[in-house]
């Protein structure tokens, strides 16, 4: 079994939609850069957004001064933000905001934590995790750090490390023993290689109770990596083919092959290569929204093996403890058969050639410097290929929140710190994850934090029940979506216990990542029938090493990362009622909210994209977001005649304001409620400090800036107009029935 980086039911047009605006890649946002600053006009101070508007986007370094007249009742945003605003921008930097801030404080965090003994147990919270195995995590960590870091050994061992996971591979007859490899658990595969990959999932049914089954994903290793360069190498695939070569010809070399040996090895690896490659799908294809339903086929244990036709898939299951699944789902039968009339005596060789090829590219980074400098150099080039590419590509990054974990400080000081990020993020991330939380979690925050969302899922519930725009049907439907949803806060209820994982005995980095690989296979089977937990989650799949919130469409879960709690600044138990409603509160209801926003109301309870809206539902739920989509159309935030894309930022927008109608219900059931306190904290929140050309890149972004995000969001509310005493003619009027609010 091969453990996935996100799990196919997320990696399969994984959509995530989260607190943050994104950025483009970093090639298309060096071209935007150059360009905004050859083009940029100068800043009008003072200059409202539009002619008929009070509201200045003070986000822009130099659009206000100290003379700038401000009025909560005008320009919320500005009178509220405008003492922090004025404050020059840091030396070199060219946007900072509240989550720039809590940005820097995790990376300190994280430094401290590269910096900590394995016995330190600051800051432990035993309800989170017991002192024994805290300390017993950090040992392992350290352990793997040191043995990467030790260079002179792993260049005085070379490829020795492989030498004995190689031998295994190369003295198979039979195909029973072939058979018995792949289904071994006693580390002779080290990195679980199999022909066919499956994960532990839920069903793609109807029921959310259902038990883990075993899922077959579309997933092949390829030396090449992409299935289409097996109809003619070009580009990305004829620098795969030049590192193999040289790679192998180096480490196999070392292992006492000759260049004809290694010539004949890779050759029947690439002839394998090409009849695996014919049956795949295409990457799009598996990214595309519908794959999962699209592809449900279930078998039982006999269907599955008639499927398979020569190859004992369920022999391997059974060796590997998951052949007593009660269901198995194949998203590509094709392929599945494909396997089965490879599996025979005449293509033993090529099979072991594949296997022999596959373990040691899995090795590459776990050898010497030699080896690190190749794949090193394979990179750039890659690199370089990829900014040609995007020198002509005008396309930014498809979603923003997407954002890679962010484990380590970039300008870290620790010489181990590029250990930790190739390393212990790659092989250990879940453990990692868990030395953070056991230094910077407490159950009690947890806790509040959970009860506080699941009041605002109940406050939305609420609100379904009294809209008057949907049918009972509807109704039910999207108070079962709200039941199903999974509360992912900060660290999942049951942590991994890595007690039976030990790296006593091992000699080398190979060694280490066979066990770690072998407990990580033993953790995911032994769920195979167990009821799936929608409120537990993979750490590995779902980072909390992150400073976001996000809500996962096809999870249909809320995710609230440790790392954004790194500061005060959205939730603290010190923290006024007031300042936690209007900030941890409000995010929390825009990921609930997004769930039924203008994307997440096409995915149901399971996170299935399928409708569950009658028709005439459906068109009066468009009816209200074009609205929305319509009056942000008619914004300009950057500069006059520069206006928004509606439809790009209604996503958001949508979850804004369903966030703080939310919160405002709660705040009505209060005694004696601060709403200034809270308005002001929202204000505080979304405040941001960018150059022109920063705010310029930001503006394509599906989130709006964080003057909208304030001032639009605000005017919806009564409650916001009685607390300022808006009236027609102010800034910051909006009539009611001219109002947005989608929920």
């Amino acid at each position: 079994m091969k453990k996935s980086p996100l799990g196919l039911r997320l990696a399969a047009g994984l959509l995530a939609v989260g607190l943050l605006a994104g950025c483009s890649t970093q090639a298309i946002q060096g071209a935007m850069t150059d360009a905004l600053e050859k083009y940029a006009p100068d800043v009008q101070k003072n200059q409202t957004i539009a002619e008929d508007s009070k509201w200045i986007n003070s986000t822009i370094d130099g659009s206000i001064d100290a003379d700038t007249p401000t009025n909560v009742k005008d320009d919320f945003y500005t009178a509220v933000n405008k003492d922090w605003l004025l404050q020059p921008l840091p030396e070199g930097e060219s946007n900072e905001d509240t989550f720039s801030d809590v940005a820097k404080q995790y990376s300190d965090n994280v430094e401290k934590l590269m910096a900590m003994q394995a016995d330190d147990t600051t800051g432990l919270d035993p309800e989170v995790m017991s002192a024994e195995s805290l300390v017993h995590i950090q040992t392992l960590v350290h352990t793997l750090v040191d043995a990467a870091a030790d260079t002179d050994a792993r260049n005085a061992a070379g490829a020795e490390p492989l030498r004995p996971y190689i031998e295994k591979i190369a003295n198979i007859s039979t195909l029973d023993e072939l058979t018995a490899y792949l289904g071994s658990t006693d580390g002779s595969n080290p990195f679980g290689l199999q022909l066919t990959y499956f994960t532990m999932d839920a069903p793609i049914g109807d029921d959310i109770a259902d038990n883990y089954t075993v899922m077959f994903q579309p997933n092949v290793l390829l030396t090449l990596k992409d299935e289409n360069q097996y109809d003619g190498v070009e580009g990305k695939g004829i620098a795969y083919y030049k590192f193999n070569t040289e790679l192998f010809q180096y480490e196999l070399g070392q292992l006492g092959y000759t260049e004809e040996q290694v010539k004949e090895l890779l050759t029947n690896c690439y002839r394998f290569e090409v009849e695996l490659a014919y049956f795949l799908p295409s990457t799009y294809d598996v990214q595309e929204t519908d794959y999962l339903n699209d592809h449900n086929n279930v078998y039982d244990r006999a269907g599955l093996q008639e499927l398979a036709g020569n190859y004992p898939v369920t022999e391997i299951l059974d060796d590997l403890g998951v052949g007593n699944s009660e269901t198995y789902t194949v998203t590509e039968p094709l392929q599945m058969e494909q396997i089965g009339k490879l599996y025979t005596q005449a293509n033993l060789e090529q099979m072991k050639a594949y296997f022999i090829v596959h373990t040691v590219l899995q090795a590459q980074d776990l050898l010497d410097e030699t080896t690190a400098d190749m794949a090193a150099d394979l990179e750039r080039q890659l690199d370089d290929q990829t900014q040609t590419a995007s020198d002509t590509d005008d396309t930014d990054d498809p979603d923003g929140d997407d954002e890679q974990p962010e484990t380590a400080a970039e300008d870290s000081t620790n010489p181990l710190a590029p250990y930790y990020d190739a390393y212990v993020n790659k092989y250990l991330y879940d453990a990692y994850q868990q030395m953070y939380i056991a230094h910077y979690c407490t159950a009690a925050a947890q806790r509040d934090i959970k009860a506080m969302a699941t009041e605002i899922i109940n406050t939305f519930s609420q609100v379904v029940a009294e809209t008057d725009w949907m049918s009972d049907e509807t109704k039910a439907a999207a108070q079962e979506k709200l039941s199903a949803m999974g509360l992912h806060i900060l660290y999942p209820d049951k942590l991994i216990d890595y007690s039976a994982l030990s790296f006593d005995g091992c000699s080398n980095l190979v060694d280490m990542i066979g066990k770690i690989n072998a407990f990580e296979t033993a953790q995911q089977t032994a769920k195979v029938n167990q009821p799936v937990d929608r409120s537990n989650w993979d750490m590995t799949s779902i980072p909390t090493m992150m400073v976001n919130a996000m809500y996962l469409m096809n999870d249909n879960s809320i995710n609230i990362c440790a790392a954004l709690l790194s500061t005060d600044d959205f939730y603290s138990e010190n923290n006024s009622y007031e300042m936690n409603l209007a900030r941890l509160g409000t995010v929390l209801g825009h990921e609930i909210t997004h769930g039924f926003d203008t994307t997440g109301y096409e995915y149901d309870k399971n996170g299935r994209h399928k409708s569950w809206w009658t028709s005439e539902d459906q068109y009066a739920y468009d009816v209200r977001a074009n609205k929305l989509v319509r009056y942000y159309s008619t914004l300009t935030p950057l500069s006059r005649g520069s206006f928004m894309k509606g439809d790009v930022v209604s996503g958001e927008a949508i979850a804004d304001m369903g966030g703080m109608k939310f919160a405002l219900r709660i705040a009505a059931q209060q005694p004696d409620f601060d709403y200034d306190a809270f308005f002001r904290a929202y204000a505080g929140m979304w405040r941001s400090h960018r150059t022109y050309v920063t705010e310029a890149m930001y503006s394509g972004d599906s989130h709006p800036t964080g003057m909208l995000r304030t001032n639009v969001t605000l005017m919806q509310f009564d409650e916001f107009e009685n607390t300022y005493d808006i009236q027609p003619g102010d800034g910051m009027y909006l009539a009611p029935e001219d109002r947005i609010t989608v929920w």
